[in-house]
């Protein structure tokens, strides 16, 4: 099972909307970690189909905790993400899209870094990252 550092507390959080092809996925992507998240943070924002039922499901065989908010209307992305980082508990923040999927090794190596940059500049650190795969 994968660990999780006390130390090193990551909240990750997901804006979905009528994301039920892929959220699933990506919540799995996030339980795989090799240093788990402290906390899932989805928030729905109004969806048509049944992304918050499979957010609730996967949240109940969880090694971590899932927490699901539900906007009463659609309100978009950034109304979501800020309602994540208003509910955060986690000293860092993952910013993932409902259709991304992490790497294993994605929260252990950024938080790695984190700590390098933050040591060698004694400044507040903003990681970023992409892959694409070609089609």
């Amino acid at each position: 099972m994968p660990r999780q550092n006390q130390t090193l507390l990551i909240s990750c959080i997901i804006p979905a909307y009528n994301a039920a092809a892929y959220i699933g996925d990506t919540l799995k992507s996030l339980l795989r970690q090799t240093v788990l998240p402290l906390e899932i943070i989805a928030i729905d924002d109004n969806s048509d189909d049944n992304t918050g039922a499979i957010i609730n499901d996967l949240a109940v065989k969880a090694d971590v905790t899932v927490r699901l908010y539900t906007h009463p209307c659609n309100k978009g992305a950034s109304a979501a993400r800020n309602l994540g980082v208003l509910k955060a508990r986690g000293n860092w923040l993952l910013f993932m899209d409902a259709d991304d999927l992490a790497e294993p090794r994605l929260i252990e190596c950024a938080l790695k870094r984190i700590f390098e940059l933050r040591d060698k500049w004694k400044r507040p650190v903003v990681l970023a990252y992409s892959r694409v795969d070609p089609l």
